[in-house]
Parts: structure tokens; C-alpha cells; sequence
């Protein structure tokens, strides 16, 4: 066996005879060999629950670059959108706002604030249904502090709002109905007593 070593920036090979020597190198390297494949393990154990985790969501998890173009996203943010996934990672972001204004003017608060939580918006799905969403985001800077992107969670609150509509629409109902009914008795009782 040749074992390898380096001294004053030279590597120097030599032949060892020692079987003694030989054994504990085997068994440092099976040692180092199970060591690291069972932090693999472990690193792709923790990899997989995270992925689990954020495809399970029922939000949309989204990084997206600065220039408008998605670079991440769950499986909840296609079907959101109701695009698939090949068609989000070459879709510009902009074409989900309903106006596209909204997307500078996201923007320029989430550089005033730094993060931005309950953002209230109207997105448009592919199929060009308006859907109203809360956007939580904040921006991803690079080790310099360069801005290099944008990642947040979209939230649908389409049937939250319409059944907030729903409840105020009912109570002005109630309200016009009870003033009938307050108004017709007033009248009833004016016609039965001249």
C-alpha cells in the first residue's frame, strides 16, 4: 500500500509494509465512508420533510426575481393560478396582476418596508377569473445587500370577501325590511286612527 503525505508543500509517496497500519486505515475510511453517508441520509431526510411540507401548503410559496420572473414556487401557487408549472417559470409575474401597475407599486413598498404582511390584492388567473389575495412578502439580498429577489406567500380570500359582501348585503336587507315593516305599521295605524 502507498500512503500519501505532504510536508513543506511536497507530496511525498511511500510504501508501507505495516499491516497493522493498513487495518486502521481501512477502518478510518470505512469510519468516514458510513459517517458521511449517513449525514446524506440525515441532509436528505430533512430535505424531503421541508419539500413535503411546502407542497402539502395550501398557500402559494413564490420567489420570484427582480425582473418579474417566477424561480420558485409550490404546487399550491399553479393551482392558484391555474397555470402549470412550466408555464409559471416562463410566465412574467405582471401578467397575474390585474393591473399591471400594481406590480411596481408592490414593489416599490416592499423596498420602502423591507417586508410587506396582508397585502391586499386582486391577482387574475389564467383563465382570467379575478381572485382577491392577501400577499405576505419580504426580499431576498444577496451577501453584498443587493436586492436579488422577492419570495412571500399568497393567500386566496375570494370566498372570505364575497361572504363578507354577502353579510353586508343580508344586513341592509334586514335594515330596508325592518324600515318597511316599521313604515307600514305607522301607516296602518294613521289609516285605522284618523
Amino acid at each position: 500500500m502507498h500512503i500519501c503525505g505532504c510536508t513543506g508543500g511536497e507530496y511525498n509517496f511511500r510504501e508501507v509494509e505495516d499491516n497493522e497500519l493498513i487495518l486502521k486505515l481501512q477502518e478510518l475510511l470505512a469510519y468516514d465512508f458510513a459517517h458521511r453517508k449517513s449525514i446524506e441520509t440525515e441532509l436528505y431526510k430533512s430535505e424531503e420533510k421541508y419539500r413535503l411540507l411546502l407542497e402539502q401548503l395550501t398557500d402559494a410559496i413564490y420567489l420570484t426575481s427582480t425582473d418579474g420572473r417566477f424561480l420558485e414556487f409550490n404546487k399550491a401557487t399553479s393551482i392558484l393560478l391555474g397555470y402549470s408549472d412550466e408555464e409559471l417559470r416562463h410566465l412574467a409575474v405582471q401578467e397575474i396582476y390585474v393591473n399591471r401597475q400594481d406590480r411596481e407599486t408592490f414593489t416599490q413598498v416592499l423596498h420602502a418596508h423591507k417586508e410587506i404582511q396582508d397585502y391586499e390584492i386582486q391577482l387574475k388567473k389564467k383563465n382570467g377569473d379575478l381572485i382577491d389575495c392577501l400577499v405576505t412578502s419580504s426580499i431576498r439580498k444577496s451577501r453584498d445587500g443587493d436586492v436579488i429577489a422577492y419570495q412571500g406567500i399568497i393567500r386566496d380570500i375570494t370566498f372570505r370577501k364575497r361572504a363578507e359582501i354577502l353579510q353586508r348585503e343580508k344586513e341592509l336587507s334586514d335594515k330596508a325590511n325592518k324600515f318597511k315593516a316599521e313604515f307600514l305599521a305607522n301607516m296602518s295605524h294613521e289609516i285605522r286612527t284618523p
